[in-house]
């Protein structure tokens, strides 16, 4: 379920001037008036697997500046940011995905790395501020051709209100400015990324199999992180805060992870369940949600939906009554992808398993459960 953290941790002046003498000066010089565009310092830890965490060291904060009525990048609180993948520290990959408990450890482990290699000892991870939590889940399909095949059909289709980003027939994702949601195939992505830092050939074919089995979805939670804290302050509920974000368990007592990745999912994509949905069942849960004459007009709006598209009935209807539509086909968990009215048994048979669903639960067999640590 945890996938990359970010966090800024401050230190004391002391500290600050003894890590820079042992970290490394980054540099961004423009060419033609030599001015310095930007510079901060930075470190490597190696853990097992040969996997490499960055670290930053930096003194500027977000400020605001009344004169100017916006934020300013000023010299501020000395901190370091760490950011890293939770799994990468507890196996070396990311083909699995680990809890929130065995995240934090990753998170302690990386303090000591770090402790121990610079000789100091910088403040617990209770203490450290959230800036970046990255959710995940991992579903299990036969094959890579399988997956591709998942993709190309998510891609076929237009999400309301929603900018789609395809890469290939690999990737797909779409921005907001809370959040970020990624599909795609992992097997392509570990081969570009992470095969080359086992050495062994052997463990390199075994993790690219297991990788090319793997549909891979991801929420970056950005700027939802800030919105948390700002909306605990309306309601009277004050905690520690740094450049807007809180203390990592602060954040986590407020915060439901698995929650909030099932709703990002379900934000996005109208319908999660790829499965042929009869239009029989679809009709009967209408009518029992919302009466006859109401069930009957929802009923014409989703044929039109499954057969004709969401570009075309947009056209045909008022924008309100068709996003009220996708609302109730939302909560009623009714699926605008599949239908036996579209004839895609036959597809989806060559493509991947009729029955594969991207529902975040135990009871889907397709779904890969959080490994322990």
């Amino acid at each position: 379920m945890i996938d990359t953290m970010g966090f800024f941790v401050i230190i004391d002046r002391q500290t600050l001037n003894w890590l820079t003498e042992r970290s490394i000066l980054t540099q961004r010089i423009d060419k033609e008036t030599g001015n310095i565009e930007f510079e901060y310092n930075n470190f490597q830890v190696h853990h097992s697997w040969n996997y490499k965490v960055m670290f930053r060291l930096d003194t500027k904060t977000w400020q605001y500046d009344p004169t100017l009525g916006t934020p300013v990048y000023a010299e501020g609180i000395p901190h370091i940011r760490f950011e890293f993948s939770a799994p990468k520290i507890l196996w070396g990959h990311n083909l699995e995905s680990c809890s929130v408990s065995d995240a934090l450890y990753a998170a302690m482990s990386v303090r000591e790395a770090f402790n121990k290699t610079f000789d100091v000892d910088i403040l617990p991870i209770r203490d450290w501020y959230c800036y970046r939590l990255d959710t995940c889940a991992n579903f299990i399909l036969d094959n890579e051709d399988q997956v591709r095949n998942y993709i190309r059909y998510l891609q076929r289709f237009d999400y309301p209100r929603r900018i789609k980003n395809n890469y290939e027939d690999t990737g797909i994702y779409f921005a907001s400015r809370h959040n970020t949601l990624k599909i795609y195939c992992k097997g392509i992505e570990f081969k570009k990324h992470d095969k080359q830092r086992f050495l062994n050939e052997l463990e390199q074919k075994r993790l690219q199999n297991k990788a090319n089995q793997i549909l891979r979805i991801e929420v970056e939670h950005k700027n939802r992180l800030k919105a948390i804290a700002e909306d605990l302050e309306k309601r009277g509920h004050l905690y520690s805060t740094f450049q807007g974000y809180m203390r990592i368990y602060d954040l986590l007592d407020n915060i439901d992870v698995r929650y909030e990745m099932e709703r990002i999912v379900k934000k996005f994509l109208s319908g999660t369940e790829t499965k042929i949905m009869k239009s029989l069942d679809v009709f009967r849960l209408l009518k029992n949600h919302l009466g006859n004459k109401s069930a009957n007009f929802y009923y014409s709006v989703y044929t039109l939906l499954v057969t004709q598209g969401q570009k075309e009935v947009k056209r045909q209807i008022p924008k309100a009554t068709f996003y009220n539509a996708l609302k109730i086909f939302r909560e009623l968990g009714i699926s605008i992808i599949a239908s036996d009215i579209q004839k895609l048994d036959i597809e989806l048979s060559q493509g991947f398993p009729e029955d594969f669903n991207i529902e975040i639960s135990e009871s889907n067999k397709y779904y890969q459960l959080p490994k322990a640590a």
